[in-house]
């Protein structure tokens, strides 16, 4: 499996390269077989191992409990989509989900660890809620101003073409009333 970045933040889109048989849950079911489900899950570890998860929460949990130990903690990654390149490989999307977890996180939602609290949670949430919302904010007074100028330069180019038909007009009347008269007089020097 390839990826080359090793920082990242939630919701972050990240995509990783592997051969088709590396596609599968990394675990086992309770007849000592290797999981047949495709993973949802992958699991970069902090030693430079990955593990993959199918959606069957007992696996995530193996692989939370049993390989997040003695220090060593995970990113995290959902899968978003699957795109197969040829027989042998294939390209996945996913969005991080956890960063540097261990084995005390919540292995549903595995940004929640144990000894955060819902205050902090809470906080940190309203805080990234705000942060979108003045994005939002951000993004309509941009909107607002683009509209303002589109509708200033309509204006402006309705002025014009007043002003083009307004010249030719006088150009008309011009041509209609004016008459030749070539001089008698000569040039002078």
């Amino acid at each position: 499996m390839e990826n080359q970045q090793t920082s990242f933040k939630l919701g972050q889109y990240v995509n990783f390269s592997f051969k088709n048989k590396d596609s599968f849950c990394s675990c086992f079911t309770k007849q000592k077989t290797r999981c047949s489900n495709k993973h949802k899950v992958l699991f970069q570890l902090s030693n430079g191992v990955i593990y993959t998860s199918c959606a069957i929460p007992a696996h995530k949990k193996n692989i939370m409990t049993t390989f997040l130990v003695n220090g060593v903690t995970a990113n995290v990654f959902k899968l978003m989509r699957y795109q197969h390149i040829n027989a042998d490989e294939e390209h996945c999307t996913y969005t991080v989900c956890g960063v540097d977890v261990d084995h005390t996180c919540n292995y549903h939602y595995p940004v929640i660890q144990k000894f955060d609290t819902i205050t902090e949670l809470k906080d940190s949430i309203q805080m990234n809620m705000n942060q979108h919302e003045s994005d939002i904010l951000a993004c309509r007074y941009e909107i607002d101003n683009l509209q303002k100028y589109v509708t200033n330069l309509m204006k402006e180019m309705k002025d014009l073409k007043a002003g083009q038909l307004e010249l030719s007009n006088a150009l008309n009347y011009v041509r209609m009333n004016s008459v030749f008269n070539p001089s008698t007089k000569p040039l002078t020097e």
